[in-house]
């Protein structure tokens, strides 16, 4: 991730991270905020209401994910 000379590159690994899982996860948008420092996923399939999960961790992140995923129906996809 690019920033400028002198610009603080915050959180590059974690954001890196959240970006690779991003990649492989088609169904959800993936990323990390830098003011929560948290990982957050938002579910990419029509639902009743926004599937969203967060974690201070990557793999509790992706567990949460496929939590999700078992706990309702998919709505239209």
């Amino acid at each position: 991730m690019k920033t400028e000379p002198g610009e603080p590159n915050w959180d590059a690994a974690m954001r890196a991270t959240a970006a690779g899982l991003d990649l492989v996860e088609s169904a959800w948008v993936v990323f990390y905020g830098v003011a929560s420092r948290r990982f957050w996923a938002f579910a990419a399939w029509p639902a009743t209401c926004p599937v969203i999960v967060d974690s201070t961790d990557i793999h509790d992140l992706r567990d949460r994910m496929r939590t999700a995923e078992m706990a309702g129906p998919v709505v239209g996809w």
